[in-house]
């Protein structure tokens, strides 16, 4: 009888198997080639062998041996690394007020060879700029208050994430609403299929649908700042080399998605940068507001407010960074129709965005010659006092529009659509009446609609008006609702004499020192005739 020998199992091959490792021993795409990972003394290492049966073997049985002994590393606890600080010399008072540095001792162990060369005077500078990266200007425990809470990183977040929604919306009433959807008995019926249990919904899926976009937004990009610095890090440990070291790895970051070898280059790495710094700033801003007693690292925060190290790069179009001269404005005039004479002297005269032009008749009085329109962005209050020549063009657009209604939009398209819909029809039609400009002048106006809002701005500062800064606040509509309780059913002499600065500038009749279209002084040759008119 003969006896037949059983044939061994082939091993299955990680690049065409549908399990990603086999034996520990995965597939390298790009080198073509087997791979296997594990970790020697904390770090990553990793060796390459051929894609062949021989070097597939060689593989399976160089793991095995890996496995076979594997490195077992043991943490020595807070007692051991505190009695070694204090062996090398660290004052015990420095070690209580920053439990941190225990903590990194135990990670990482102090050269005892290293430290001894150093002067006892010296060593926590050292220390700092050594082991903890800190310049020696920020120096241990010193924070804004010493005493004062310790935050974390991932509750700055959670904190200004809560505030952002609680201005647009109740948070308790979301809340109650998730935990009664939470507390329904289940009511599906059964099926033959297993039945995956019911998920609980949180309270941030009943907020507005902008609202909750913004939310899930911002914590998906301020994660990475929580993965990069630790997100139970404290904030008196947020210090500046810490930004600074954010900054530079996000940069190389978008170096990095920018490159075309990447499988969706980005279009805009700056505006990528500072979505990532803007999630950070406000942050942090809004949550120092709150908790300034905190102990916040000193130093961090500029004269502003916001974090200075973290800055942001200008992303805006070039047009929308000039400011429209009083000729330019004089051209658009020209050339506009009715509604189109009275949309851009209310844009003017009101700081009014393209946004901003779904405001309905009921927003404007006659009588009183006022605007009482609040920002859609904020729904902050803004009762802005109108010019004569804004009253008048209003006015005439009223006697031809086709629709008076007080719940009706101001202005239309000709198809009787708004101007702000699912396009932006205001910058189509701007871009229109500038080609009917460049036809009749030869001169092309390089500002952009939204340019209106921020050329009052400067006309109201140059003309010296009173309170200028909380005048250009009113206007723009950043300005809190307890910022107007003083001025309830009266307006404020500097925000007419604001108005009245752009009034003079733009909707009069040209002075003898105005400059004509398509000739822009420089700043110098500016400033020597706003003197000579001063």
């Amino acid at each position: 009888m003969a006896t037949h020998s059983r044939r061994k199992k082939p091993i299955p091959d990680p690049a065409t198997g549908k399990n990603r490792y086999i034996h520990g021993v995965g597939f390298h795409k790009a080198s073509n080639q087997y791979r296997i990972q594990w970790t020697e003394d904390g770090k990553a290492r990793s060796e390459y062998f051929l894609r062949t049966v021989d070097g597939l073997r060689r593989a399976i049985e160089r793991r095995a041996a890996i496995d076979a002994k594997p490195t077992v590393f043991m943490r020595e606890s807070p007692e051991t690394a505190r009695d070694r600080l204090l062996d090398l010399g660290i004052p015990e008072e420095i070690l209580d007020a920053n439990p941190s540095i225990v903590e990194a001792e135990q990670r990482d162990r102090i050269n005892p060879e290293w430290w001894q060369d150093i002067p006892t005077s010296k060593r926590p500078e050292a220390m700092l700029r050594h082991v903890f990266r800190r310049s020696p200007v920020e120096r241990l425990g010193e924070t804004e208050n010493s005493d004062g809470r310790r935050l974390t990183v991932r509750q700055v977040g959670e904190l200004y994430r809560e505030w952002y929604v609680s201005e647009r919306c109740d948070i308790q009433d979301l809340r109650r609403h998730a935990h009664n959807d939470n507390t329904k008995p289940d009511t599906r019926k059964p099926s033959k299929r297993k039945a995956h249990p019911r998920r609980n919904r949180i309270w941030i899926q009943y907020a507005p649908r902008r609202v909750r976009l913004s939310w899930s937004e911002h914590k998906q990009v301020y994660s990475e700042f929580e993965k990069f610095c630790g997100a139970d890090t404290t904030i008196d440990l947020v210090t500046g080399d810490l930004l600074r070291d954010f900054s530079r790895h996000v940069k190389i970051q978008a170096t990095r998605k920018a490159s075309p070898r990447s499988k969706r280059p980005l279009t805009n790495p700056d505006l990528w940068i500072n979505k990532r710094f803007d999630a950070v700033q406000k942050a942090f801003r809004r949550v120092r507001k709150e908790y300034s007693s905190a102990a916040w690292a000193k130093g961090l925060f500029g004269i502003d407010g916001n974090l200075a190290i973290l800055e942001k790069r200008n992303t805006a179009p070039v047009g929308s960074q000039v400011q429209v001269t009083p000729a330019e404005f004089r051209a658009m005039l020209l050339v506009a129709d009715v509604q189109w004479n009275a949309l851009l002297k209310l844009a003017l005269n009101c700081a009014l965005k393209n946004s901003d032009m779904r405001i309905p008749w009921s927003a404007i009085d006659f009588d009183r010659c006022i605007m009482n329109y609040p920002r859609p962005k904020n729904k902050r209050p803004r009762k802005t006092p109108l010019a004569p020549e804004t009253i008048i063009a209003l006015g005439k657009w009223r006697k031809h529009s086709p629709n008076t209604a007080t719940d009706q939009p101001i202005f239309r398209t000709s198809h009787g659509n708004p101007w702000i819909g699912s396009t932006d029809s205001i910058a189509k039609h701007w871009d229109h009446l500038r080609k009917k400009v460049k036809e009749q002048t030869g001169d092309w106006i390089e500002a952009t609609f939204q340019s209106l809002r921020k050329s009052g701005g400067p006309t109201i500062i140059k003309a010296k008006v009173e309170n200028a800064e909380l005048a250009i606040q009113f206007l723009l509509g950043h300005a809190p609702a307890k910022a107007w309780r003083h001025y309830v059913g009266i307006q404020p002499q500097f925000l007419e004499d604001a108005v009245e600065a752009i009034r003079c500038r733009y909707l009069l009749k040209p002075g003898p020192y105005d400059t004509p279209l398509g000739r822009r002084r420089s700043d110098s040759k500016r400033k020597g005739r706003e003197s000579e008119l001063d």
